[in-house]
């Protein structure tokens, strides 16, 4: 018997549901870890929290923050991608295809300032360092190129893209069901 592994179980709409699930979830903690950080640094007047038991929490804050983003880069949702099945139409998948592009863009351009957020109410070194190495784990999952980029060029036909679709009649009058006219 042969084993097909779960990437390909998914379709492309069921991909862009997962990673639009993704972003939702990677801004949620990013928006939380912020919020923790500027907590913790503003409870100077607390007698409980001394500067090494701020310091503590934080660090905390950002250990789970990398055991997060290290569980959300084990999802492997590029590769989902990659091997996902077309069963919708192509201008459909295209579509929603696009709008998670821009989404990952939105998202990209939203967070651009957190991150120096959060280091600048990073109380020590210690801290300093797991967020830097968040903030690259980070920018892997949301590369600059939209994760979407080559199969958004696969399903258009573009001639640079490694696609199988390229010369395929179906896939251009379902990307472009309207014959242009010449005058």
């Amino acid at each position: 018997m042969s084993t097909v592994g779960t990437a390909c179980a998914f379709s492309v709409i069921q991909c862009v549901t997962k990673r639009t699930r993704q972003l939702e979830r990677l801004l949620y903690m990013l928006d939380s870890t912020a919020a923790k950080f500027e907590q913790v640094k503003s409870c100077t007047n607390w007698i409980v929290f001394s500067p090494s038991t701020r310091a503590q929490v934080q660090n905390k804050y950002a250990k789970m923050l990398l055991d997060f983003l290290e569980k959300e880069r084990g999802l492997d949702i590029p590769t989902l991608f990659t091997n996902s099945i077309h069963l919708e139409s192509y201008h459909e998948e295209l579509q929603q295809l696009l709008v998670l592009a821009e989404e990952e863009e939105l998202l990209r351009q939203r967070v651009g300032g957190t991150w120096d957020f959060i280091v600048a109410t990073s109380i020590d070194q210690n801290c300093l360092t797991l967020i830097r190495t968040c903030e690259r784990l980070w920018n892997d999952l949301l590369p600059q190129t939209s994760t979407v980029s080559p199969l958004i060029n696969s399903i258009r036909g573009d001639p640079d893209s490694p696609s199988g679709l390229r010369g395929n009649e179906t896939s251009c009058s379902a990307v472009h069901p309207w014959p242009s006219t010449v005058l």
